[in-house]
């Protein structure tokens, strides 16, 4: 968020957020995985390279989340072509999490996870 809203802007916008599977193939490593704001510093934002370090600042987000660094196997079928059909035995095959029957009659949702990406195929 600009810094113009840091003093007004003080709680997360999310009430939730949890059940990510966040996937990292990068060596750097720094390379932050999560921007957050806001966060009382000068820059009115942090960015975090683990799903750890923000549980530090909010264990109240992602407590159920997964996180695989370095990982450099397949996980869709071919992101070159944008086909992001997830590979059926990558490490985010079966990672959903059973939604709720209110929410799926809510969405009018026939499947039983949500997320991202469709169900692993072969």
């Amino acid at each position: 968020q600009p810094k113009s809203l840091c003093e007004k802007l003080v709680k997360p916008q999310l009430k939730e957020m949890d059940y990510n599977l966040y996937v990292q193939n990068s060596m750097e490593k720094n390379y932050p995985i999560i921007l957050w704001s806001p966060v009382q510093n000068s820059n009115c934002r942090e960015s975090f390279t683990s799903i750890e370090d923000l549980k530090k600042m909010h264990p109240e987000f992602n407590r159920r989340s997964q996180s695989f660094k370095n990982y450099f196997s397949y996980l869709f079928k071919n992101k070159e072509l944008k086909n992001y059909w997830l590979v059926k035995n990558s490490i985010a095959s079966h990672k959903g999490a059973e939604l709720p029957s209110t929410l799926k009659n809510l969405i009018n949702q026939s499947v039983d996870y949500i997320g991202a990406y469709p169900e692993a195929v072969e």
